[in-house]
């Protein structure tokens, strides 16, 4: 709050450096957050595959990649680099729905278009691949299942000819006592 009050015995307003509006900062402005322009993807995309294949990059690049720079600074950039006759209102774009932007703002290097397609068809690649392996796991656990039923059922039938051949010679051994008795009461 202190800030604030010396901001504004000097004169000066507080500015978000999202919407550029006065009277608030970022962390507290109700806009979406602005998208960077496709220049500052470009170069983190080239900065990325140099720092892949081993390239010794300097710090300025390293504080790029890390997202480092002071928030002013990158915005100065990316405004300097968007020419203003090309810039529209964010709600004006919305409101041209029936419109397809042409492609003289839209610059997106064909290298990260094939980079992508490359990530997209490895990707569909192990999605196959986990796939079959996900079919014949289950085709394993069906074919575990059926067998389990099949032992179970067994071991049921095996269970019932055991109480059933337990019961006979039971039986058995009754007849052979009862014929016992009978010839010691002869």
């Amino acid at each position: 709050k202190q800030g604030k009050r010396e901001n504004q015995a000097n004169g000066s307003k507080v500015v978000c450096y999202n919407c550029r509006g006065e009277g608030h900062v970022a962390i507290q402005c109700k806009e979406p957050k602005r998208a960077r322009n496709s220049q500052w993807y470009a170069d983190k995309a080239l900065l990325l595959n140099a720092q892949e294949k081993g390239e010794v990059l300097d710090a300025e690049a390293e504080a790029f990649l890390a997202d480092e720079l002071h928030q002013e600074e990158g915005i100065e950039s990316d405004n300097e680099s968007l020419p203003k006759e090309n810039t529209i209102p964010y709600s004006k774009h919305m409101a041209s729905n029936d419109e397809h932007p042409s492609g003289s703002y839209l610059h997106i290097p064909a290298s990260t278009f094939l980079d992508l397609n490359a990530q997209i068809t490895c990707l569909y690649k192990v999605n196959e691949e986990r796939n079959q392996t996900l079919e014949a796991k289950t085709q394993t656990i069906n074919t575990l299942t059926t067998e389990l039923e099949w032992y179970k059922l067994k071991v049921e039938q095996l269970d019932k000819n055991r109480v059933k051949h337990e019961l006979e010679m039971a039986l058995a051994e009754r007849k052979k006592r009862s014929n016992e008795l009978e010839e010691e009461n002869i």
